[in-house]
């Protein structure tokens, strides 16, 4: 699992509460978002979308913190005017090579969506905050499982739940209201070609598998801990 892609993915003063430091690779200033641990660095020049990648991460870092799962590895942002690998369904990636995050500037981001709108909304900062969340659940997840790395299915499951329990709550139920989705019915059922065919369909109903558990955070630190399997069991072959 190398990379693990999220679809449907010049000014003096600096936000409140944002540091900016030479990044001694990239040419752009990076900004460590305030009040993290650990710390998250977005790499950009643009503040407004450093402001909103922290909102992300923010999110995601303080639900697996209510887990009680300790997190130690710091997390890099790097935000680009178009990705490497070019995609309309693109919007970032996590490269667990170089564990850093590769995503879209918002206005990039609000572009390239305009063909091809994630949850069949028009993209707005919520929905970009929210897949910033959802990179930086891999990031986590990656850390989490270090030595027994997830399935691709589980990782996704696992984001895509990050990213819309962690939604307002209305403008999370907008985004469910256009899908007309039963939960997953159980864990043989949550796989990867369904994830394949409508990523934002998958989210929807992985979350709404998640939310109906007797024990929601059990569940997790099974999955995590490889005592839960999704799908089949029949292998995934890309």
């Amino acid at each position: 699992m190398t990379r693990l892609p999220v679809l449907l993915l010049a000014a003096f003063l600096l936000p409140a509460g944002l540091s900016a430091y030479s990044a001694p690779d990239d040419p752009a200033p990076a900004y460590r978002c305030p009040g993290l641990t650990p710390d998250v660095v977005v790499a950009t020049g643009q503040k407004h979308d450093a402001v909103l990648v922290c909102s992300g991460a923010a999110r995601a870092m303080r639900f697996f913190d209510h887990l009680d799962l300790p997190l130690m590895r710091d997390i890099q942002f790097r935000l680009h005017p178009a990705l490497a690998r070019q995609d309309a369904a693109h919007i970032g990636y996590y490269d667990a090579h170089s564990r850093r995050i590769d995503f879209l500037t918002y206005a990039a981001c609000v572009e390239q969506c305009a063909t091809q709108p994630p949850f069949r909304l028009p993209m707005n900062e919520e929905l970009y905050i929210g897949f910033a969340a959802h990179e930086t659940s891999h990031a986590v997840i990656d850390e989490l499982t270090a030595g027994r790395p997830l399935s691709r299915v589980a990782h996704e499951y696992l984001a895509y739940v990050v990213q819309i329990s962690t939604m307002p709550p209305a403008e999370r139920d907008t985004l469910l209201h256009g899908y007309d989705l039963p939960a997953f019915e159980n864990p043989r059922q949550i796989s990867l070609t369904y994830y394949a065919l409508d990523p934002c369909a998958f989210g929807v109903k992985a979350y709404r598998h998640y939310t109906a558990l007797p024990d929601p955070a059990g569940f997790i630190r099974d999955l995590l801990d490889g005592k839960v399997h999704l799908g089949a069991n029949l292998g995934e072959w890309w």
